[in-house]
Parts: C-alpha cells; sequence; structure tokens
C-alpha cells in the first residue's frame, strides 16, 4: 500500500510538473516572442528615423550596415508600390515585390504590422515587424530568424525539466516520509488484526488522534466486543462440556444421514468408542449397525416429535431421542435480484441413553428381597398358627405336650422377633441417617463386652471365645452398631463351630491410621463356591442348619452395610473343614486415637 500510494502520488505530482512546464513554456514563448517583436518594432522606428535623412539610393547601404550591427536582425526597406529599395540580407535588384507580405499590409494600413512565417527569400521561420513613416511612402522591415528564440525556449525546458526532476526527488523523499507516517498507524491496524487472527484476542491499537485514531478506537472496539464474546461461549463451552462429560446419561448428536456429531464419554464407553479424538472422525456407520437405533432416529426425523424405546444390550438402556436444528441454509439470489428464499432447515437428532442396568438389578433385589422376607416371615407365622390351632382343637393334650408346643411356639416368636429386628437394622443403615449418634469408642472395650453376652453360648455349645489386642484405638462410631456388628460374627463362628472349637477376636492396627478386627474359628468352613455370596440378604449356605440354629439369613448383610457405612472394608477367607476368618478394616478418618 505504501508503495503504491507513494507511485500514484509521484505521478500526480509529475503531470501536475508537466502542466505547470507547459504553461510556463507557452507563457515565457509567447512573452519571448511578444518581446522581439517589440525590440523589431523599436529598431524600425529608430530606422525610420534614421532613413528619413538619407536618399533612397543609400538605403541598402543602410540596411547593410544595421543589419550587420544587429547581426541576426534582416533589414528591409520597401517603398509604397511593394519595391524593395535596400535589404541586408539579399540584393534589393533581385527581390520580389513585397507588397503582398502580411506585414506589409497591415503596416501600410495601420502604420504597424507583424508576421511569424517561413521566408520566401531564406527559407528559414522568421519574425517580422514593419512600420511606415509619417509620410506614408516608406516601410521598414525588421526580420528576425525563429531559432534564436528556439535556443531560448530550449533552454527554458531544460531549466524546466531540471526543475520538475529537483521536485520530483525532494516530493519523492518528503512522500516517502510522510506515507511512513500516514500508513504507520494502518500498518500496527494491520498487525494488530494478524494478530487477533492469529487467537491473540487481547490485542489493542494505540490511540491516535487523527482519523487512523478513530478507525483504531472502533477497532479495539470491536476486539473488546469479540473477545467478550469468546469469553462467554468459551465458558458456555466448558459449561456445556463439563456437564456433558460428567452426567450419569450418554449423549450422542448425529446428523440425518447418522453421522457422529457429538458423543460424551459415556456414550463412547457404551458403544466402545475412542476416548480422545473429535466425534467427526468417529465411525460413522454407528446407527446403521443397529437397527433398532436407525428406525428410532427415522421416526424422530419424520414425526419431529420425542421418541423413548428401551432396549436390552446385555445391559438395559432407555434412549430417548428429540429433533436437533441445525443452521439453515439459503438459495444464492437470482438473476433478477429477487430475495434468496431459505431452504428447509436441516436436522439432526440428539440421543440421550441412560444404563437401567443397576436400577433393573436393584428392582429385582428389591423383588428377591420382599420374597425372601415373605417367605422367611411366613415360615414361623405358618409354625405358631398351626401351634395355636392344635392347642385350641385338642383340649386333651397332656401338660407335656402342651409344655412342648408352648416352647416352640417362644422360639419362633423369638425368631420371628429376631427376623423383624434384623429387617429394622437393615433398613436403618440402609438408609443412611444424617445424624447416626456417633461417639468415641474402644472397640476393645466392646469386644470383651460381646464375648461375655455369648460366654454362656459358647460354654453350651462347647466353643472357646478369646480375645487378643496388640492395640485399642479409638474410633468414631455408634456403639449399638459396633456391637451388632461383632455379635453378628462372632455368633456365627459359635453357630458354626465344632465341639471343642475356638472363636478368637483379634484387634489391631496394621498402621497407625488404620484399625483391623478379626474373627476367626474352627469350625466347619465355607464351601468355595460360597464364599461371594454369604453376604446376600437370606443367602444360607446351609438352609438346615441356619434354621435349627435360629439364624435369619441378614447377620452378615447388616456387617457388611455397616462396614461399608463407615467406609471401611470387610474380606473372608475360609477352608473347609478348617475354619473362616473374617477380616474388617476401617479407613484412616474413623481412628481417633491409640491407648
Amino acid at each position: 500500500m505504501r508503495k503504491k500510494l507513494i507511485i500514484t502520488n509521484m505521478v500526480i505530482i509529475l503531470i501536475a510538473a508537466v502542466i505547470t512546464a507547459g504553461f510556463i513554456y507557452s507563457a515565457v514563448s509567447k512573452i519571448q516572442q511578444e518581446a522581439a517583436a517589440n525590440r523589431l518594432m523599436e529598431t524600425a522606428q529608430m530606422l525610420l528615423l534614421e532613413a528619413e535623412k538619407l536618399d533612397p539610393s543609400e538605403l541598402g547601404e543602410l540596411a547593410d550596415r544595421w543589419g550587420a550591427q544587429k547581426g541576426d536582425y534582416r533589414i528591409t526597406f520597401i517603398q509604397k508600390d511593394g519595391t524593395v529599395l535596400g535589404d541586408s540580407g539579399a540584393a534589393e535588384q533581385t527581390m520580389e515585390n513585397h507588397s503582398t507580405r502580411p506585414e506589409v499590409l497591415e503596416a501600410w494600413a495601420t502604420g504597424r504590422g507583424e508576421d511569424q512565417r517561413i521566408s520566401a527569400t531564406t527559407g528559414a521561420p522568421s519574425l517580422y515587424a514593419a512600420a511606415t513613416d509619417s509620410a506614408g511612402l516608406l516601410l521598414v522591415r525588421v526580420a528576425l530568424p525563429l531559432h534564436e528564440l528556439e535556443l531560448i525556449q530550449k533552454a527554458v525546458v531544460n531549466r524546466s525539466v531540471l526543475a520538475v526532476f529537483i521536485a520530483l526527488i525532494i516530493a519523492l523523499i518528503l512522500l516517502n516520509q510522510l506515507s511512513a507516517r500516514l500508513l504507520k498507524p494502518l500498518q500496527r491496524l494491520r498487525q494488530a488484526t494478524q494478530s487477533m487472527a492469529a487467537g491473540h484476542y487481547e490485542t489493542r491499537v494505540p490511540p491516535e488522534k487523527d482519523e487512523a485514531g478513530a478507525l483504531g478506537k472502533d477497532f479495539n472496539h470491536m476486539a473488546e466486543t469479540l473477545q467478550q464474546t469468546l469469553d462467554r461461549l468459551q465458558q458456555q463451552r466448558l459449561l456445556v462440556n463439563t456437564v456433558l462429560n460428567h452426567v450419569s446419561t450418554g449423549i450422542i448428536a448425529i446428523d440425518a444421514e447418522g453421522r457422529l456429531l457429538l458423543a460424551n464419554p459415556l456414550a463412547r464407553e457404551i458403544f466402545r468408542l475412542p476416548l480422545g479424538k473429535p466425534a467427526s472422525t468417529l465411525d460413522s456407520n454407528l446407527l446403521h449397525r443397529d437397527p433398532e437405533l436407525w428406525k428410532l432416529l427415522e421416526k424422530t426425523l419424520r414425526t419431529r416429535e420425542i421418541q423413548e424405546t428401551e432396549l436390552n444390550r446385555r445391559r438395559f438402556y432407555q434412549v430417548t431421542t428429540a429433533l436437533l436444528p441445525m443452521e439453515a441454509q439459503k438459495e444464492a439470489a437470482g438473476e433478477t435480484g429477487a430475495p434468496a428464499e431459505a431452504r428447509p432447515a436441516k436436522q439432526g437428532v440428539v440421543m440421550a441413553i441412560q444404563d437401567l442396568t443397576r436400577i433393573r438389578k436393584l428392582e429385582e433385589l428389591r423383588t428377591e428381597f420382599v420374597s425372601n422376607a415373605t417367605h422367611e416371615l411366613r415360615t414361623p407365622l405358618t409354625s405358631i398358627q398351626g401351634y395355636i390351632e392344635t392347642l385350641s382343637s385338642h383340649a386333651d393334650l397332656t401338660s407335656e405336650v402342651k409344655s412342648e408346643i408352648l416352647t416352640i411356639l417362644e422360639i419362633e416368636s423369638h425368631r420371628l422377633s429376631n427376623l423383624i429386628d434384623d429387617m429394622l437394622t437393615l433398613s436403618e443403615i440402609e438408609n443412611r441417617p444424617a445424624s447416626i449418634n456417633e461417639e468415641s469408642c474402644v472397640p476393645t472395650e466392646i469386644a470383651r463386652e460381646v464375648i461375655q453376652l455369648l460366654q454362656p453360648q459358647a460354654d453350651q455349645a462347647g466353643i472357646t471365645l478369646s480375645l487378643e489386642s496388640l492395640s485399642a484405638p479409638r474410633i468414631q462410631a455408634r456403639k449399638d452398631w459396633l456391637r451388632r456388628m461383632l455379635i453378628n460374627l462372632i455368633d456365627n463362628a459359635i453357630k458354626y463351630n465344632k465341639k471343642g472349637g475356638q472363636v478368637t477376636v483379634i484387634i489391631d492396627s496394621p498402621s497407625p491410621q488404620r484399625l483391623r478386627i478379626a474373627v476367626e474359628d474352627t469350625g466347619i468352613g465355607i464351601p468355595q463356591e460360597h464364599v461371594n455370596r454369604i453376604f446376600e440378604r437370606f443367602y444360607r449356605v446351609d438352609k438346615s442348619h441356619s434354621r435349627e440354629t435360629g439364624g435369619t439369613g441378614l447377620g452378615l448383610a447388616i456387617v457388611k452395610h455397616l462396614v461399608q457405612l463407615y467406609g471401611g472394608m470387610v474380606q473372608v477367607s475360609s477352608e473347609e473343614g478348617k475354619g473362616t476368618r473374617f477380616v474388617i478394616e476401617l479407613p484412616a478418618e474413623q481412628v481417633a486415637e491409640t491407648l
């Protein structure tokens, strides 16, 4: 732009200089010609004054003498009839009549005459001036060859060209400096524009006071607005990406041809698509391979309504589709200049895929729990009802039989009460109350209380109970829940032990920030195929033995949920015929202090 500006201005200056030089040349030529004509006329007047004193025969000598004095001047004396009486450039006898010469005619008519033409005598362009005497009988003509004026005009042209050349050099220097000064704000603006195009939207141009400054101010305002818009878009994009990346629903956006436009991480996981790649580069045949999804897409595009369906792909999914409007395209304006008509907007489909597998399993577990709970409740209730009917319908029962029936009713009622208590406890733990009345507890002391509580049961079964405490850390917990957890573990260890067996409770701290409680027995053990299921509700390894011992099938489920409530973990290892070991570990934040 700078080069173009300099060239344009130089051309304008050159044209102006040439036009100016032409006017100067024309004016100087005219002035010189007028000055030369005046000099010729003055010479003619002086010759007339001298010629009036001479005889006509002496005019030729006068012409030669003045011609010699004046150099290039040619002097001619002409009488009234046009006869040449004397000429400084030729013999008067050989010269033709001059009565028809323009300057002569004009001089005889007005007393003075001028003309410019090619001389018939010398053949050179000449300037003529003629004047007559007061009597109107004698005319003096003075001629000057124009090559003298041409030399002067050539000198004027040369000096004009030199002046124009010098003016152009000066103008070039000034234009170079002026253009650099004028274009500097535009260059800064161009650099700022390039910087913004490269992504540096914080770029601004310094303020100026001229028109470029107003343009820079507008640019800065535009850049500020653009940066604010981009910041808002970036924030919205981060918000959308954060939501899409952490929402518990798979989101997929697809165009009408089934090409992927967007797929969040969960959707990629569901459809086994690679992470970290743009959606547009992923497999575009995703829906074509699944007829149900493809039909759902077509139905959504056709009806323009929200569609829902459930899919079973080894997991249960609920798929919801909705129309995804995309940017409308417009037809180009026709030759007639008619406004463009909008074509139908392109449409896509957004799919929300929710994994219902866990919900289905929970529903199954709930159904199974209700069924098991009903069965477990019906068994003692049926037994109680049967014995009550026996008592009411058989009045002749002996006291021994009645006593036996009452004992059985008491056992079944206790079993029913225990089952209800365990179900209520499990429900309370699962609901995770906001306040669980935690307090500082010493597990060793609680373990001693539990062992003392279960000692009669152990003595009756011939089982030895022992406690080993290598350290006694304090934890924050509900004492009754911690006591219930230990009762369930030790009670099972007693029930499923052998005559003369042992149950050992070990409390230690494998690290300063962890608590470990282990319950070991030398009992009958657990078959390996049942080890992974013993924490399920109402699951029994040996149902007949469990019913004989009065078990509810919820004891280990309560243990597992209590440990999980406190953020711990429980593990079990068992060898059939040799015994079982339960290990509970509580995390660091549950340990308050070590005694």
